[in-house]
């Protein structure tokens, strides 16, 4: 949470010098709270929690965006690919969206995850050039 309360500061400080700021990106969010969640107790999920909770809060004060990543990680046997921050993370962002590219190409996709006002599951192409 130290570096959270440090990127306010930052960001405060930003805002008074520079004028407006819209979008804030965190990459990657599992960065900061997966060393924690390894431990036994709530001690991550609290964490977890309130991370969410002061972005959000950050968002709403200063009027801007934040894009939040949490990178994938192996599924274990399955090979599948799952995100890092897992089931619990599900229920603290506004939106979620998943992201990859193409395989050797520079098409990506993006498929909504999660939308209050956007069905689930649909998805779209573009290119990154």
């Amino acid at each position: 949470m130290e570096v959270l309360h440090q990127l306010k500061s930052n960001l405060t400080s930003q805002l008074q010098t520079c004028g407006q700021v819209r979008l804030l990106v965190v990459d990657s969010i599992s960065s900061l709270i997966t060393p924690v969640l390894g431990g036994s107790g709530s001690h991550g999920r609290a964490l977890m929690i309130s991370a969410g909770s002061f972005l959000k809060k950050l968002a709403h004060e200063h009027n801007l965006a934040v894009l939040v990543t949490n990178h994938m990680v192996s599924g274990g046997e399955q090979g599948i690919s799952k995100p890092a921050l897992g089931e619990s993370w599900k229920s603290i962002p506004h939106v979620r969206l998943h992201l990859s590219r193409e395989h050797g190409s520079n098409i990506c996709n993006m498929s909504i995850l999660g939308h209050p006002y956007m069905a689930s599951g649909k998805t779209t192409k573009f290119m990154i050039s």
